[in-house]
């Protein structure tokens, strides 16, 4: 959602659920969520790609990763 500008600003779309289940460092990211819809950090995200962990522009070390 936040890469779409209808959905992206909480002040015109602010989601009433959230699913984070399968991914690794679900606490960290939930905690991100929270402060990008909730407290305003607008980079709060920015960390996290759309997949697995943290954004290291790299798979290696995320799951299911063989070198």
């Amino acid at each position: 959602m936040r890469y779409d500008a209808a959905l992206a600003r909480p002040a015109d779309h602010l989601p009433v659920s959230i699913h984070i289940n399968y991914h690794p460092e679900k606490e960290q990211r939930m905690r991100s969520v929270v402060a990008y819809y909730f407290e305003g950090q607008r980079d709060a995200l920015d960390g996290w790609n759309g997949g697995e962990g943290q954004n290291t522009s790299s798979c290696a070390g995320k799951v299911g990763y063989l070198p």
